[in-house]
């Protein structure tokens, strides 16, 4: 059997039953398989039900499962808990951000926990993400939820505005309660789900080099008394999100596959760059794609705490200058003891594609960034260096201890407006290595070779 998608679930009395019911999957299970096992020959998938939770029982029912079966790419879809004040029930997190291990790590309130990052999923989880810019997706996710809840009979929560978060998720062999959720935050802000099952399907996964992404509904926020009671509900929202996705209910920019569609041979290049999330703000979503993008460098910097912040870019006005987007973010970031480290292209190297009014702006622009500099040195002495470099950057790159904001830029006759058609990378460490050390390696190369900023606008009349 040409098996395209294995889906995985647990729990048959509640998430693997929902997910039966999204995916309209009534006839017996195959008997000849050791876990339950239903076929799907709409989108050539295959449902099966690990038998015993926890990550140690995922392992070994994903790893059999895929043995067996040999699908291109699996998916887990499943229940979690959610991040207080930032997730409700019903809302999905997938795991675009990755996979952490806290093993047998106690969540009792202020212990100290070890993580063992399993690696972010590579393109099966990017195509995934192309839901979020999908302007119409709760016109046809939200009916598909409703409607399948009413059919297995589910009790629907209050609120009706679920949220689709590509964020990371934490997994462990411990009960997760609303203090360990606070551990978990504090310790990675990226991790906005956890669960019990993740790490062992994702190892599995890794193991057979089998392209995977978990898709967890939110059932509690670390309460365990509501947890039971929502879980059904939470996988049926995870799991329509998942038949949306299989059914081609999205498409990547410019349409040409569906979201589900079997992967191209050059797929694996994001994902060996590291890259777990790309923005790229079109007219009709840049307001959205650049608040989502700025959100992750705030969030980004804020768990960099105590550590070094490292930035290229032409003017870095946006950094800088007082009244600009991400200046209150880099005094926070300094007043926690971060040192910040700084590459400005010198402005008297001229872009023959500028006209003397843009060359102009974006002199006023560096002059306003060279203020809040002075003024951040005053304040943080020893904590800030700048040094500007005799040449045109063709890019911003924010470089924390394990990220990189990567936004490769084209100058134009106009560049004021090319925002629109800009994009920009996430490079994960934890993913993989080479692009986010072949970002700092070139930070660190112009550092040596650029001039120290002693205070005065390096560029000439």
């Amino acid at each position: 059997m040409d098996v395209k998608t294995l889906i995985v679930t647990v729990l048959p009395e509640s998430e693997a039953k929902a997910v039966r019911t999204v995916f309209a999957l009534e006839k017996e299970a195959d008997e000849n398989s050791e876990y339950p096992v239903y076929y799907d020959p709409g989108c050539r998938a295959v449902v099966s039900c690990i038998i015993q939770k926890g990550n140690a029982g995922a392992a070994i029912a994903t790893g059999y499962l895929l043995d067996r079966y040999k699908p291109q790419n699996a998916i887990l879809i499943g229940t979690c808990a959610g991040r207080p004040g930032q997730t409700d029930v019903g809302d999905v997190v997938f795991s675009l951000l990755g996979v952490f291990d806290y093993g047998q790590s106690s969540l009792e309130p202020g212990a100290e926990l070890r993580f063992e990052a399993i690696g972010a999923p590579g393109e099966l989880a990017n195509r995934f993400a192309f839901l979020k810019s999908d302007k119409d997706l709760k016109v046809k996710w939200w009916p598909m939820v409703l409607q399948n809840a009413l059919k297995q009979g589910v009790s629907v929560p209050e609120k009706l505005e679920p949220q689709l978060m590509g964020k990371a998720i934490a997994s462990g062999s411990r009960i997760i309660h609303e203090d360990s959720m606070q551990l978990f935050t504090a310790a990675n802000a990226q991790i906005f789900a956890a669960d019990q099952d993740t790490a062992g399907f994702a190892r599995s996964c890794n193991n057979r080099k089998v392209d995977w992404i978990a898709v967890r509904g939110v059932s509690d926020c670390g309460d365990r008394s509501t947890r039971k009671s929502n879980a059904e509900f939470a996988t049926i929202a995870a799991a329509s999100l998942v038949k949306l996705f299989l059914d081609g209910g999205a498409a990547a920019p410019g349409g040409e596959k569906p979201a589900g569609a079997a992967l191209s041979a050059e797929s694996g290049s994001l994902a060996s760059l590291g890259c777990t999330r790309l923005w790229v703000p079109h007219k009709e979503n840049a307001y959205s794609e650049n608040d989502a993008r700025n959100d992750a460098k705030r969030e980004a910097m804020a768990a960099n705490a105590g550590k070094s912040l490292y930035l290229l870019a032409q003017t870095g006005y946006s950094y800088l200058g007082n009244r600009c987007i991400f200046h209150r973010s880099v005094r926070r970031y300094l007043q926690r003891g971060g040192s910040f480290h700084i590459v400005l292209a010198d402005p008297s190297v001229r872009d023959p594609l500028y006209t003397k009014s843009e060359q102009d702006r974006i002199q006023a622009k560096y002059e306003m960034a060279l203020t809040g500099y002075n003024e951040l040195r005053q304040d943080f002495e020893g904590q800030v260096n700048l040094k500007t470099i005799r040449m045109n950057l063709p890019a911003t790159a924010l470089i924390t201890d394990t990220l990189c904001f990567f936004e490769p830029y084209i100058h134009t006759a106009n560049r004021e407006k090319a925002i629109f058609v800009s994009f920009e990378m996430l490079l994960d460490k934890t993913a993989s290595p080479y692009g986010y050390d072949l970002m700092l390696k070139y930070f660190k190369e112009l550092y040596r070779k650029g001039t120290e900023y002693q205070g005065e606008p390096p560029y000439a009349d």
